[in-house]
């Protein structure tokens, strides 16, 4: 079941930073058309109600389109959904410019900001533009994020919050966050929830071969994937992929356009996928183990993390090759009696 959207409402950015998955930089026009994606809202609250469906506005920089997607935060929240911005702050250069940015997604009815962190960012933003936005955040009522892309020739995380000036004490990971957001006790505006993501060989990064690390197949986290299936990515022009991670978008996660069909039917389409049932339950590290992937591999070859994993043997073999080692992974995992292990069951 799809437990949320995330829009890549635009690939259009002020930067162009060093890692970006998606190559967006200021020259990149793709752009959602804002009736479009007011239907493709409406498609999302047609589906099967659930509890804390979510939608995400990522790019690109989202916030290049303040009026806009401020128009869709209202539309979401009056489907009873909740929202989350991906920023990198550009637009917090000043108090005064903060406040009145913040202001208006609160009054649109935003719940999460999300505040991208990392020495590819700062060539391009200054790091206490993430510090005036997170202290407006908190004194509005918006729930704080901080996504830190890290590297191995990086700074030290303390070094990280001390640019942006956020005391450590407020630091909690991501992971927090989702254990204790039901308890009424949790004073979540406290805290800013931090999730920490390695840089990655996917678009530009791809040329970051000195701040990559790497792994052979066997020493890769091996979980199951909480987001294929579950919290599927809109291209501007419509198109859905199964998984919101940027390793998503390439053609064998596409399943279909949101223009030319109904949103439950492809639901449907990636929910009888058994690649994708695979990967939701025992993972792609897994998958790729027992497909024989490795063996196809040049020898050496390394991986960043399961994401990574999962694209090359999405993009290096046979679809139906792949189908029938799913099927087969999949009856192993049936006559086990394995659960479903979700790391997270929310998009926010």
């Amino acid at each position: 079941m799809i437990h949320g959207l995330a829009f890549y409402y635009t690939l259009r950015c002020n930067a162009t930073c060093g890692h970006c998955g998606v190559w967006s930089s200021p020259d990149r026009s793709e752009t959602m058309d804002l009736g479009r994606a007011e239907g493709y809202l409406q498609s999302l609250a047609q589906l099967p109600a659930r509890p804390d469906r979510a939608v995400v506005f990522l790019g690109g920089e989202p916030l290049l389109f303040l009026e806009e997607i401020c128009t869709l935060i209202d539309r979401a929240t009056r489907l009873g959904f909740q929202t989350q911005v991906s920023t990198n702050g550009f637009w917090a250069s000043t108090a005064e410019r903060t406040r009145a940015t913040v202001e208006r997604l609160q009054r649109a009815g935003l719940t999460h900001l999300a505040l991208s962190a990392s020495p590819y960012h700062t060539e391009f933003v200054d790091p206490a533009n993430l510090g005036r936005a997170l202290a407006a955040a908190r004194s509005t009522g918006i729930i704080r994020k901080l996504q830190i892309i890290t590297h191995r020739a990086g700074p030290a995380e303390s070094e990280v919050l001390e640019q942006i000036g956020l005391p450590a004490e407020e630091v909690q990971d991501e992971v927090v966050y989702q254990a204790h957001r039901r308890d009424p006790d949790f004073d979540a505006l406290a805290h800013v929830f931090v999730r920490r993501t390695p840089a990655a060989p996917f678009g530009r990064g791809a040329f970051l071969n000195g701040h990559v690390e790497r792994f052979p197949l066997h020493e890769v986290e091996s979980i199951p994937c909480y987001m294929v299936r579950r919290f599927p990515l809109l291209y501007p022009n419509g198109d859905l992929y199964s998984c919101c991670c940027v390793a998503g978008f390439y053609e064998p996660y596409r399943i279909g356009n949101l223009d030319r069909e109904p949103l439950a039917d492809l639901e449907r389409r990636m929910e009888s996928n058994p690649v994708f049932e695979a990967i939701a339950k025992v993972g792609p590290v897994d998958l790729a183990r027992f497909s024989g992937f490795e063996e196809k591999t040049s020898p050496g070859a390394r991986f960043s993390h399961m994401c990574h994993v999962c694209r090359e043997m999405m993009t290096g073999t046979d679809p139906a090759e792949l189908e029938e080692k799913a099927r087969g992974r999949l009856l192993l995992y049936q006559i086990a009696g394995g659960p479903e292990v979700t790391v997270y069951d929310e998009l926010l």
